[in-house]
């Protein structure tokens, strides 16, 4: 069996992955990287795994951010084509939506969404393509229970996972 975790910004800049690689390491499940190069520093995992590096700096302007954002998807899609995964785990929903026709055809039901904010769900649209990509998912994943304010009620496939790294410390969150 073999995994992709993918996301849109530098593995520096998401700590709670380490969750996930701890839960595919204890499977024996091989498992590679989509990341997104934003700074332009040289872009590395903590992992001996493969990482498929997407360079591209941005700014801070929204705007300034559509173009690498196609780019990026573009790269995405040739690297899940180009490999054989069996399972992704798609992290947020920005990736989750430029990857739409790809999750919901080829990947029902064999990838989990990690939704860690608030974004565009103002936006019709937005909201109703998440709300197929949770459906469409394995397993959707939430770091707070306040999302269920906002989250469409798709079923019982949500799961609470904090953004805490030192899960020693939780008790009755």
């Amino acid at each position: 069996m073999k995994a992709c975790i993918v996301t849109y910004d530098e593995y520096i800049n998401i700590p709670y992955v380490k969750d996930y690689e701890k839960i595919l390491i204890e499977n024996q499940i091989e498992y590679d990287f989509v990341l997104w190069n934003r700074s332009g520093n040289s872009a590395t995992t903590d992992t001996v795994n493969t990482a498929h590096i997407f360079n591209w700096r941005t700014k801070k302007n929204k705007i300034s951010k559509l173009l690498p954002f196609f780019f990026w998807s573009r790269f995405t899609r040739m690297v899940l084509k180009r490999n054989s995964y069996d399972f992704l785990i798609i992290c947020t929903t920005i990736p989750a939506i430029l990857l739409f026709d790809v999750l919901v055809k080829k990947y029902h039901k064999r990838f989990l969404l990690d939704i860690r904010d608030y974004t565009y769900e103002g936006i019709k649209l937005y909201r109703y393509l998440e709300k197929k990509l949770i459906s469409s998912a394995g397993l959707t994943a939430i770091s707070s229970k306040g999302f269920f304010e906002w989250l469409p009620c798709v079923g019982d496939n949500y799961v609470l996972t904090h953004n805490i790294a030192n899960h020693e410390d939780i008790s009755n969150v």
